[in-house]
């Protein structure tokens, strides 16, 4: 009976393993996105025009991250949506996350082309070494005509590479493009929804991870109200909350 008993607890610690090796997860994060060559949207900006409120912000940041150092555990980068936190989303970020010593690398217009620019070329992530950053970005890719779907999602993944290349040390919490427009016919929601189907397969689920949050601002019909994003793109208090409940548990559980 013993002996049939370790027979059947082997078998069943195999059977559990092979499920677990055909449950891994396969990133594409590695392999540039299939015809994002024949288009210009995702192409390095590795001299932007930067303006002097640019400049400015790329020093203060620079500062922050010379002054803090290893104290900053939590690094946020993107466009306006995240540079807001520091605004509308000010007393959410800091009811939430201010233990975490949070670096706001959110700049306002900004497109996956800066985006790279503010990781690779700057001063900022040589001075630090967190343990969870946070990107969202590509809607203005969109907006200023910068390519569609497909280079959009080649200039995020240039991005989140060059994020593992600067914080090797850090887990990447890589986010679907947010939704806007008031209803679900707005110009971008196709777009968008197109985007971040290609970007959730870079993750791989043990260094980088991918949530798309849109469908927590919306309505069951699909509906962006304004309480949640006054413009129906830049989210209030209430819609960063809404964010700030959402990554909780990644910013809990990787920044010790």
């Amino acid at each position: 009976m013993k002996h049939f008993l370790s027979l059947l607890a082997a078998a069943a610690v195999m059977a559990f393993a092979a499920c677990e090796s055909t449950t891994e997860t396969v990133s594409t994060l590695n392999q540039p996105v299939p015809g994002a060559e024949q288009d210009f949207g995702y192409q390095r900006v590795t001299t932007p025009e930067l303006s002097r409120n640019y400049v400015q912000r790329i020093q203060e940041k620079t500062d922050q991250a010379a002054r803090e150092g290893k104290a900053i555990k939590f690094v946020m980068v993107g466009d306006s949506i995240t540079h807001f936190w520091e605004q509308a989303g000010s007393q959410v970020l800091q009811a939430n996350f201010a233990q975490y010593h949070p670096l706001n690398l959110g700049f306002a217009g900004d497109r996956t082309q800066n985006c790279l620019y503010v990781i690779e070329k700057t001063d900022i992530f040589p001075k630090i070494d967190p343990q969870l950053v946070m990107l969202l970005i590509g809607v203005n890719n969109f907006g200023w005509n910068q390519g569609g779907p497909v280079a959009t999602a080649e200039g995020i993944r240039l991005c989140v590479n060059a994020i593992r290349e600067k914080a090797p040390n850090a887990k990447v919490l890589l986010l679907g493009i947010f939704p806007s427009g008031n209803t679900p016919n707005d110009q971008n929601r196709a777009k968008i929804a197109q985007t971040n189907e290609i970007i959730k397969d870079f993750a791989d689920n043990k260094t980088v991870f991918y949530e798309d949050l849109g469908p927590k601002f919306l309505t069951p019909t699909g509906v962006l109200e304004r309480d949640i994003m006054g413009d129906f793109l830049h989210p209030t208090a209430k819609g960063y909350q809404i964010w700030a409940d959402a990554i909780r548990p990644y910013v809990e559980k990787y920044c010790k």
